[in-house]
């Protein structure tokens, strides 16, 4: 057992756990600092333990260890913002705005401790203390503030008691129980809270669903209106690891993305549906170049994605896919259907590093887009297959062929070097889909072979002409 150290020892030990807490190995902290005693751990290691705990959502037990502390910390206000935040966490709301009250004495300026006190007299419904912190918040962080509140809108509509029954019935039937509610305090024009349904060992991961979004019936266009596409909610799932209830931006932003878009029709005075896509503009968090998303339909729920709610209407759920910029790019060109077939059955739980399906978007082609011309004109489907020997490496195509079309999208064309063996082939990495368009500015000799039927086949011959290799 650790008994004692020396100052350079102690230096040593907290650049250790400096580490630890970089790279989100909390339970090596843990196990390091219960080696101690508490008097042995002291104030500090005391308060760096219970943030190890707080980190795996062990609320119970950062408690523990911070009560151990109570009289070292009577005049530090980040003992009590976090005796606040891991009761607010373990659902003590009472003893977290006590908590929080009282940091706030101690730090008047600290804006963390702002916005938690707007969370705790939002959720218990104190109306005067909630309006009296967001204005304080509003002062100091304007653009932290604008995050969560919008202090020029009114809530307008929202669910009948009866319809949420109906929209909870539905979401615990199909996807299992909530335990745990992430309120919507903000002053918006929907109240749309969002609901937490923890992993469990069938599904390794959180799913999150808003309730509240589907009060608003959106602005359909015309041509969709007997489809009943008016009122949606929205499921994102996380991985079982990712810290839900942090508000640091590095976990926040995926549940702040889904604020955004269950906003997004009132504000836009437009809707959401299948395929329709939202951009960033730039990547949502620094570890990740994931920088939108798409709706589709989710594959967490068997029959179709609709709750009836008891007046006829119906409640369409949408699963939110994060995509890469290329990805929306691709969307936007071909169609959601090309970009759904071209992705598969994707797993709908976020992976901040999954693979780029349209990562040939990044690859330095041997033409520069900027020079290509327009060679041929195309009415129909232009997208084809091709590999980076071409793309890329510039090698002449020795193999084109065309097969039955995969969608409406998809000309059936796929063009190689013909020296690609078959490891080169399965790396997905090393091909991708282009416009004929862009083959033709690499070889304006398969233009009079484009109008050839599904079958047809041609390699090119040593004078370099292609030649169908029936004829061959």
């Amino acid at each position: 057992m650790i008994i004692s150290l020396d100052d350079f020892q102690y230096n040593k030990f907290l650049r250790q756990i400096e580490m630890w807490n970089r790279n989100e190995e909390f339970e090596k902290i843990i196990d390091a600092l219960t080696e101690m005693s508490s008097e042995q751990r002291g104030y500090e290691l005391n308060m760096i333990l219970s943030g190890a705990y707080v980190n795996m959502e062990k609320y119970a037990e950062a408690l523990e260890v911070l009560d151990s502390v109570v009289d070292e910390g009577s005049a530090d206000p980040e003992y009590f913002f976090s005796v606040g935040y891991a009761n607010y966490y373990n659902g003590n709301y009472d003893e977290a705005l006590v908590a929080f009250e009282r940091a706030h004495e101690l730090s008047p300026f600290d804006v963390e401790t702002l916005l938690f006190l707007c969370f705790c007299t939002g959720e218990d419904g104190r109306e005067d203390l909630f309006e009296e912190y967001s204005h304080r918040l509003e002062k100091l962080d304007k653009s932290l503030y604008n995050s969560y509140f919008n202090s020029q809108a009114v809530i307008k509509e929202g669910y009948t008691d009866e319809e949420i029954g109906c929209i909870e019935l539905f979401i615990e039937s199909k996807l299992g129980e909530y335990n745990n509610v992430l309120h919507d305090v903000s002053a918006a024009n929907i109240a749309c809270d969002i609901l937490l349904i923890p992993p469990t060992d069938e599904r390794d991961y959180y799913t999150l669903v808003t309730c509240g979004m589907g009060a608003h019936r959106m602005k359909v266009p015309e041509e969709f209106r007997d489809k009943e596409l008016e009122r949606a909610e929205l499921m994102l799932c996380l991985p079982s690891n990712w810290h839900v209830k942090s508000t640091s931006e590095k976990w926040f932003w995926p549940i702040k993305m889904m604020k955004m878009l269950a906003n997004l029709p009132i504000n836009e005075d437009s809707w959401l549906g299948v395929g329709h896509t939202v951009s960033n503009g730039k990547p949502c968090y620094e570890n990740t170049l994931l920088s939108g998303v798409i709706l589709g339909q989710s594959p967490l729920i068997d029959e179709e994605n609709v709750c009836e709610l008891p007046n006829g209407e119906t409640v369409n759920f949408y699963q939110i896919i994060p995509l890469y910029e290329e990805e929306i790019n691709y969307k936007l060109e071909y169609g959601e259907e090309a970009l759904f077939e071209l992705m598969g059955d994707i797993d709908p739980v976020l992976d901040i590093n999954r693979k780029n399906f349209c990562i040939a978007s990044r690859k330095k082609y041997k033409i520069p887009k900027s020079t290509m011309r327009k060679v041929i004109s195309c009415g129909g489907a232009a997208g084809c297959f091709a590999t980076d020997r071409i793309i890329v490496d510039g090698a002449k195509i020795g193999f084109m062929y065309r097969e039955k079309p995969l969608d409406k999208k998809d000309s059936g064309w796929r063009f190689m070097a013909g020296d690609e063996n078959e490891e080169y082939m399965n790396n997905v990495d090393k091909s991708g889909i282009y416009h004929l368009n862009t083959i033709c500015n690499y070889d304006e000799k398969v233009i009079p072979l484009l109008g050839s039927p599904a079958g047809s086949i041609f390699v090119r011959d040593d004078n370099g002409e292609f030649v169908s290799v029936k004829n061959k």
